[in-house]
């Protein structure tokens, strides 16, 4: 059952910020901002009418654990943790669409993590963002792999939507006018 999951996305990513408030604050500060954030109007809002919206933060805090776990130094538990990290970002955006606003962050804070082995490791600064490259477009590939009608995973006529567009629309006329203004040059609308 969806809900299931969900539920079990909040506890885990919970979890993993309690870890990471204890880790940066100490165990003396870290239960305020926790109680805090575990009884925020919006996530109790959010989470009594079960719809899916602000399960995006809790994959942040799952995915910024992984983060702040990652030791270059163990070659090993690096990648393990790498393939990890990145297909569940990819996961994650694939299951909701506002996660792409985290995905800057988690980004730039992975690019310090690895500009923070020091210059003599260029070479393998270049092959972990190479890697991660993949790892990260892997679950996007093996889906529409997997998927059998592949056209609708990039734009479903009947529900005007496509893979990462949950709930926006596109509608064929505003395209169209839209493009038939670039080709002319007019920008006036003309109905």
């Amino acid at each position: 059952n969806a809900k299931f999951i969900k539920l079990g996305i909040e506890i885990v990513g919970y979890f993993c910020l309690a870890k990471i408030l204890k880790n940066y604050l100490g165990e003396k500060i870290a239960w305020l901002p926790l109680l805090t954030i575990g009884l925020s109007p919006t996530f109790l809002y959010f989470n009594s009418l079960q719809l899916s919206m602000g399960t995006e933060v809790s994959f942040f805090f799952i995915l910024f654990y992984i983060l702040t776990t990652i030791d270059f130094k163990k070659p090993v538990s690096a990648l393990i943790k790498q393939i990890l990290f990145w297909s569940l970002a990819m996961l994650a955006w694939l299951s909701y669409f506002g996660f792409i606003f985290y995905l800057p962050i988690l980004g730039v804070y992975y690019l310090y993590l690895l500009l923070r082995q020091g210059r003599h490791a260029f070479y393998n600064i270049i092959k972990n963002l190479a890697l991660s490259f993949f790892i990260f477009l892997l679950p996007l590939i093996a889906m529409f792999f997997y998927i059998k009608n592949r056209d609708l995973l990039i734009y479903d006529p009947l529900l005007q939507r496509g893979l990462f567009r949950s709930f926006a629309s596109v509608e064929q006329r505003q395209t169209t006018q839209a493009a038939h203004q670039l080709r002319t040059g007019n920008h006036f609308d003309q109905r």
